[in-house]
């Protein structure tokens, strides 16, 4: 989960023995660049769940994304501004969909998961 998303997020994950999730917090420090994590994510195979949407629009972002074949998972615009409590039973609840997700998807692909709980490629 990268900084902008709590990080008690993934301790929660992980209480529920969701697998092993972790936050950008626990490995890079705050002021690590987006080109700097998401290389370093692609080269240790992680799937990255975020909230900045606008990492796909920023050139060097969207390269460093395209070059380390990360997968991604951006949350869609509206559900930055749900109170905190309702944004961790939303990921709790998709978290199964976006894990099976994650499992099958290839490198590079990055998907949008809707307020509802649908997930949608994009292209």
């Amino acid at each position: 989960m990268d900084n902008c998303l709590a990080p008690r997020y993934a301790k929660l994950l992980g209480a529920l023995d969701y697998g092993e999730v972790t936050s950008l917090r626990e490995h890079f420090a705050p002021n690590t660049t987006d080109v700097v994590w998401i290389t370093e994510l692609g080269e240790r195979g992680w799937v990255l769940l975020s909230l900045d949407r606008s990492q796909r629009s920023k050139p060097p972002e969207r390269a460093a994304l395209k070059a380390s074949g990360v997968i991604a998972f951006y949350f869609a615009k509206g559900f930055d501004h749900l109170p905190l409590d309702e944004q961790a039973w939303r990921i709790v609840k998709f978290w199964p969909a976006i894990a099976a997700r994650a499992e099958a998807a290839r490198k590079g692909e990055c998907y949008m998961v809707r307020i509802n709980g649908k997930i949608d490629p994009l292209l």
